[in-house]
């Protein structure tokens, strides 16, 4: 499961990587394009991975926000 969330963070930082010091109007058509759909994606797949997951557990419970 570590594995997949990684590889599908990787994916975006690689989309990035390859627009870094372009113009804004192209990083944000590839963003739209490309990067929005894997986000979309991950979030569904988190939200599956989180299903899995006893509410008891303590992987469950909320992270705290400092």
């Amino acid at each position: 499961m570590v594995d997949e969330a990684w590889l599908r963070v990787a994916a975006l930082y690689k989309i990035e990587g390859s627009i870094r010091g372009c113009d804004p109007d192209h990083r944000r058509a590839v963003r739209q394009n490309s990067t929005r759909p894997l986000v979309d994606e991950f979030f569904t797949w988190l939200a599956a991975q989180a299903a899995r997951v006893s509410r008891k557990s303590d992987s469950a419970r909320p992270w705290p926000i400092c």
